[in-house]
């Protein structure tokens, strides 16, 4: 339809041309236009009608081809796909063999031919896409100039968004280097790169290390240049902070730009992390960094845990009332933490977390945040009320102590929130070195050296009356001793008179004190041999020393590491169930309640002050603004509805 309206359209005009032209005198150009009007234009109008015909016709075919085209290369994928998981399992060997009645024995051998196959197969395919590289010098030498120009920009710039941005320029073009590279004019077309750019830039100077990353592309050694450039940038940005907080006069001003720090700060360490940087050397750039953090005032001393420890971090509550996050584990350690936290089936989760503690050296965040914020206002306490005691400082070494632990309770009721569990076994044992227990979880496990643990306060005695199977870990250990090898005096002192009359030959009453019966014995050999009448020695026990490559650990400070794991424990058990209590119940239909309250702790146990908790209790929350619960790590506050 378009066609024949533009084809009316210009005859129309050229007729008009040819009256126009007889009117003018001029007959012969008159008839012309008249012929091209009535003769022309049809056939043109039907060249145009064939091509748009033709046109149509090849789009259908086209599209049947590509769709036939797509079945076809899906096909070939669903094959390749096949091929390469038969591939895969031609490379492993796996048999299973029954040992004994509820055992399976699974043997796993590599077929080493279809593996160097599957090398040399790889292998070609590499070269085949190398070989087919389509090599352009020209844009070699232009990309070449690229990449130093950003070589520079990621050595010199202050800024982590534009480090990082320039960063994913190169990571896109570099592949292309690493395959033009094979190319025999390579070296020579990057020698003219590298002319043009020291002309441009005759101010900059290239390092060996920056030139071997054009010169011989390597993925491996960019990612570590990135990564002592990302440790550049955040010292550049530093220093610059530094200088400009020094100018500033108002101190919150100050705190926001302190804050913005540690910010860049998370992320640069977030950069390390995603850019696989885990390896020995980059560990002392991250440690630096680290201390740069520290060196910052107590407001980001409390979130330390935020800016450098969170490593691998997982939420595992996100969007309850108060989040918790862990980390500094594997996230495969973590998740089983998260787990046993939301098993409703294990009611004793504590006993199952230690291990994963203990182990794995686990932090929480707002655990961590807790400590930094209250521990040093504990202390501060506890010596001010030392330091104005007068009968602290006239008293004996064991009334001072019994005084400290007045002090102790008084500090821990100053805190304006203070933490459901026993804070001087909280405060206290974090400043015990966390890996104080590794070498000796390395070395007999968990489980051994938790039993260990929990005897070691009576290593000095013999212990009886405990079932063998307690002790069989240490005894195959060699952490402890029974029966023979138990020596003969502690043995004796450790049973009754009357036990000890009966091994003597004694009528009851004979000895009445174990000193003598014990004497008489050791100046009577012979009569030793009546211990085994009379006692099992099979179930007496006496824990050893640790060995001497041990020496240097102290079992008190072991001892008191692991309570602070278990408070530790409990108040991250406490406040994820108390937070999803509170999540739970501020959800749903509140048309019915009137407004929300708390109700504090102190109300049913007198001696359990909370300052925070008393101010919250004196609030009244609207339904809509119910108050999030809990209110800090430890809370033990609870949610009430008026109605």
């Amino acid at each position: 339809m378009k066609n024949k309206t533009t084809a009316a359209l210009l005859a129309f005009f050229l007729g008009g041309l040819g009256v126009h032209r007889f009117y003018l005198g001029q007959p012969i150009l008159g008839i012309v236009y008249l012929l091209l009007c009535w003769t022309l234009i049809p056939a043109i109008v039907g060249l145009i009608d064939f091509i748009v015909l033709l046109s149509y016709s090849d789009q259908k075919f086209n599209s049947k081809y590509n769709k036939s085209n797509q079945k076809t290369r899906h096909s070939e994928a669903i094959s390749n796909a096949n091929k390469d998981k038969s591939n895969t399992d031609d490379l492993v060997n796996v048999t299973n063999r029954k040992v004994g009645s509820n055992t399976t024995e699974m043997t796993i051998d590599l077929n080493e031919e279809n593996l160097v196959a599957l090398f040399k197969e790889k292998q070609k395919q590499r070269e085949a896409e190398i070989k087919n590289f389509n090599y352009v010098p020209m844009q070699i030498q232009r990309q070449g100039i690229q990449l130093l120009e950003s070589i520079n920009i990621l050595n010199t710039t202050k800024s982590l968004d534009t480090l990082s941005g320039r960063y994913e320029f190169i990571s896109n073009m570099y592949h292309d280097f690493v395959k033009a590279s094979h190319n025999r004019r390579y070296i020579s077309d990057i020698q003219v790169a590298i002319d043009q750019y020291k002309t441009m830039y005759y101010d900059r100077i290239l390092n060996d290390y920056e030139l071997q990353l054009l010169v011989r592309p390597d993925h491996e050694k960019l990612t570590d240049y990135y990564s002592d450039c990302l440790f550049n940038c955040f010292n550049g940005f530093y220093e610059e902070q530094k200088e400009q907080i020094e100018t500033l006069k108002r101190d919150d001003a100050k705190q926001r730009r302190k804050e913005k720090i540690i910010e860049i700060a998370d992320k640069t360490i977030s950069e390390f992390d995603k850019n696989g940087s885990d390896n020995d050397r980059f560990k002392p750039l991250l440690n630096s960094l680290r201390e740069t953090i520290d060196s910052l005032d107590s407001h980001e001393s409390k979130s330390q845990a935020n800016t450098t420890e969170l490593l691998n971090p997982i939420v595992i509550n996100p969007k309850s009332t108060f989040e918790l996050t862990l980390y500094n584990a594997n996230q495969k350690e973590i998740k089983k933490v998260v787990r046993i936290l939301k098993d409703d089936n294990v009611w004793n989760k504590e006993k199952d977390l230690l291990p994963l503690f203990a182990t794995h050296n686990i932090k929480c965040k707002e655990i961590e945040d807790y400590i930094l914020e209250y521990k040093p206002q504990y202390h501060k306490f506890i010596e001010q009320a030392k330091a104005n005691s007068a009968e602290y400082k006239t008293a004996s070494e064991m009334d001072r102590l019994d005084i400290e632990n007045e002090f102790k309770k008084e500090a821990i009721n100053n805190l304006y929130e203070r933490a459901a569990c026993e804070l001087d076994i909280l405060f206290e044992g974090s400043e015990i070195p966390e890996t104080i227990d590794d070498e000796l979880i390395k070395e007999y496990g968990f489980e051994t050296t938790s039993k260990y643990i929990s005897f070691s306060y009576r290593k000095d005695k013999i212990i009886s009356n405990w079932e063998r199977k307690e002790f069989e870990d240490l005894l195959k250990t060699d952490l402890a001793i029974s029966g023979s090898d138990l020596p003969n005096e502690e043995l004796l002192f450790s049973q009754t008179l009357k036990t000890l009359n009966k091994i003597a030959e004694k009528e009851e009453g004979h000895f009445k004190r174990k000193q003598k019966a014990v004497d008489y014995l050791t100046e009577n050999p012979k009569l030793l041999d009546n211990i085994g009448k009379h006692v099992s020695t099979r179930s007496m026990f006496k824990i050893k020393p640790l060995p001497e490559k041990f020496k240097n650990i102290d079992l008190e400070n072991l001892s008191a590491s692991w309570a602070y794991v278990k408070e530790y424990i409990r108040l991250l058990t406490d406040t994820y169930r108390d937070s999803e209590r509170c999540t739970e119940d501020i959800k749903g239909d509140k048309s019915w309640i009137k407004e929300f309250r708390v109700e504090k702790h102190e109300d049913f146990v007198p001696d359990f002050i909370c300052q925070r908790a008393r101010k919250e209790c004196d609030k009244k929350y609207s339904k809509n603004r119910p108050p999030k619960l809990p209110f800090h790590v430890g809370c033990n506050c609870n949610l009430r509805t008026e109605i």
